[in-house]
């Protein structure tokens, strides 16, 4: 198990991402789980204002994915820091590590297999040149991203994905502001 974060455990998490659970009484959060005793210790903060990835409802979900599936790995502290793909959601940036280190930043090593024309890891409007995209939506050994644990493509995760790429802007800033304003 690679484990969670507060961020999945959220109350307020995003109802539009891939595999979400409808709220009813199974669901676990953060303040069921202080409320029963499971968690404690735990941020007042995170309780009275629960962490949300900030942006349009198509942002929010992709890199709640991105952070959920891939941030174990790709973050500013894990094995692979050097590549400077942080997709790990942090609160209190003004623009997400996900989006600064992605959109229009270019792929360090080209893997196996990957499509020549994919030299960005996420190039806005274009999916199909997209890097990150390639990677998830791809289960080749050399290629596929996860690279372990995995034998089928996350469908509804490779159409968010797309959707996230053919609605970001050029810059990560115009991306951001384009988020606050639909949210």
């Amino acid at each position: 198990m690679l484990g969670f974060s507060a961020l999945q455990l959220s109350p307020d998490r995003d109802p539009n991402a891939p595999h979400a659970e409808t709220p009813g009484p199974d669901s676990v959060d953060l303040k069921i789980l202080v409320e029963k005793g499971l968690i404690f210790g735990l941020p007042t903060q995170l309780l009275e204002m629960p962490p949300r990835v900030p942006g349009s409802a198509t942002e929010r979900a992709a890199l709640g994915y991105l952070h959920g599936n891939c941030g174990h790995c790709h973050n500013t502290q894990g094995s692979l820091q050097n590549l400077g793909m942080y997709l790990r959601h942090t609160t209190g940036e003004a623009v997400a590590p996900a989006i600064t280190s992605t959109v229009n930043q270019p792929i360090r090593n080209m893997a196996p297999a990957q499509s020549p024309e994919a030299v960005l890891r996420v190039e806005p409007q274009h999916p199909e040149r997209s890097g990150v995209l390639q990677r998830v939506g791809s289960r080749y050994p050399a290629l596929q991203m996860p690279p372990l644990g995995t034998e089928l493509v996350d469908k509804e995760a490779v159409e968010l994905l797309e959707r996230w790429i053919n609605e970001v802007s050029a810059s990560p800033t115009e991306a951001r502001l384009k988020g606050r304003e639909n949210r």
